[in-house]
């Protein structure tokens, strides 16, 4: 598991939810409070999905999402992230937000493969980067979630690496 304590959270709220960052990952949950609290889960409604992909007035980045999201129980994060900057943007910063967003499948048996490690790739097993925004302090962690129990840590190993290779710039350097 790896920690990282967010030094410059105005810029990684940017990345993460102005820019598209973090759009490859899903949308496993989410809770944001303010003057109230809204509390997100991230199971993508079909019948919804189907609407958009009919609408013929999609643009190319929520299309784009649409593709990522091909296979998947959950949204990915770039179909919701406009969505939750709506209601975060404004003069007063929430009280405290989390957020959870898990590696795709595509990504999972890519990760699985270049490590020859097919276990990796086990449809139970989920990895997480988790969000945590209270007492104006930001937190970033990673977790993993088996579908069974293992001594192995080379699910954390091959998770934390792709982590930081892949979004470290955008959280230790702030």
């Amino acid at each position: 598991m790896l920690g990282f304590d967010i030094e410059n959270v105005k810029k990684v709220m940017n990345e993460l939810l102005m820019k598209d960052t973090f759009d490859e990952l899903l949308f496993f949950e989410g809770n944001l409070k303010s003057l109230f609290e809204f509390r997100f889960d991230g199971r993508k409604n079909e019948l919804f999905e189907e609407r958009l992909k009919a609408s013929n007035s999609l643009t190319a980045e929520e299309q784009n999402n649409l593709l990522l999201m091909e296979g998947e129980e959950l949204v990915c994060w770039g179909m919701a992230r406009p969505k939750i900057f709506e209601l975060i943007k404004g003069k007063c910063t929430p009280q405290s937000f989390s957020f959870v967003l898990m590696l795709n499948r595509k990504v999972k048996q890519q990760l699985a493969d270049k490590n020859d490690f097919k276990a990796f790739a086990s449809k139970g097993n989920n990895y997480c980067l988790n969000f945590r925004f209270e007492k104006n302090v930001l937190k970033v962690t990673t977790a993993t979630s088996l579908e069974s129990f293992t001594m192995d840590k080379n699910f954390d190993k091959i998770w934390d690496g792709y982590v930081n290779e892949k979004y470290s710039n955008v959280l230790t350097t702030c």
